[in-house]
């Protein structure tokens, strides 16, 4: 077996491609679906300070009143451990405790008071590694590990509770592994997998639910979209989105849950909300420029697009558009 190393490995997106041992090369194209069925949703991106690092495959989460962005990989410097933290009151970015786990493809969340990051892939293999960080000690700790060690996982917060959904393994194969942390037991279980195994995903969680978009399944980049509700254990599908794509991010914000950037192949600035309510999906405002393997998140009533990468260079650029 040969694992994947570095994933400015896997993707800085060579061709928008993924090379696997036991795989042809994985060519993503688009999906299918319906044309979206909600009127557009308006209004522009506005730029606001830049990372410190400029990098691609992070994760970003909020968790009080500062956004982190963490991990990840730069083009200039390889694997990064390192966290960033945004104060809006500032506009600035400052460096904070680097993980203890430098790693690409992770998936983070904020959860109380604390920072949690999950999953991801090193230099030669996929990581299960939990580490939860304080803001009140700037310090890390290290958590039980997720049971399935995946890279290009979503994570989402729910009910208390922090939901992994996805990604892939050593091998590159499509995962459909779901697993929810528990901090008051301490503790993972297992849950309902996707119906459809993917990486590279978007996940998002409001008004009850988890929401997972495209993907990538192993063999395209997935137009798929689903809900799980927790009280239930249940999967359920939604109308596709628009177009096919992976390395995308996902938020939402003012009754809607957005995908943002991502590969067609090809990278994308396209911006599309899924209104649960209406069942539909419309177009948003496009990202000022392409980008894959980007952070997205939803703070101060604003959806927030945090660095990515196109197929040779990682961006440090940070936009916010409001929702209202």
């Amino acid at each position: 077996m040969r694992t994947l190393g570095l994933l400015l490995i896997v993707a800085l997106l060579a061709g928008c491609q993924i090379s696997r041992p036991d795989n042809p090369t994985l060519n993503l194209g688009t999906g299918s679906s319906p044309s979206p069925g909600g009127s557009a949703v308006s209004g522009a991106w506005q730029p606001t300070a830049s990372l410190l690092v400029a990098r691609g495959e992070l994760a970003a989460a909020v968790v009080g009143r500062s956004i982190y962005a963490l991990g990840g990989a730069s083009s200039a410097s390889g694997l990064l451990g390192s966290v960033e933290r945004y104060d809006p009151d500032k506009d600035a970015w400052t460096s904070v405790a680097a993980m203890p786990t430098a790693r690409a493809y992770l998936a983070a969340a904020g959860l109380g008071d604390k920072l949690y990051a999950v999953g991801g892939i090193g230099p030669d293999k996929p990581y299960g590694t939990l580490e939860v960080y304080d803001p009140a000690t700037n310090a890390w700790t290290t958590g039980p590990a997720m049971p399935t060690p995946r890279f290009g996982l979503g994570a989402a917060v729910l009910n208390g509770k922090l939901y992994t959904v996805g990604g892939l393994d050593a091998n590159g194969n499509a995962l459909a592994n779901v697993e929810v942390f528990d901090p008051s037991a301490n503790a993972w279980s297992a849950l309902a997998p996707l119906p459809e195994p993917r990486g590279f995903l978007g996940v998002a969680a409001t008004d009850g639910k988890l929401y997972a978009l495209g993907g990538n399944t192993g063999n395209f980049a997935s137009a798929l979209a689903e809900a799980y509700d927790p009280a239930s254990n249940t999967w359920s599908a939604l109308p596709t989105l628009p177009k096919g794509r992976d390395r995308v991010a996902a938020a939402a914000i003012a009754g809607g849950v957005f995908a943002l950037g991502g590969t067609l192949p090809g990278l994308s600035t396209e911006v599309d909300r899924f209104d649960p309510q209406a069942g539909n999906w419309s177009a948003g405002p496009a990202l000022t420029s392409a980008r894959g393997a980007l952070a997205a998140v939803a703070f101060d009533n604003a959806l927030w697009v945090i660095g990515g990468m196109d197929n040779t260079t990682t961006f440090g650029k940070v936009e916010f558009w409001p929702a209202s």
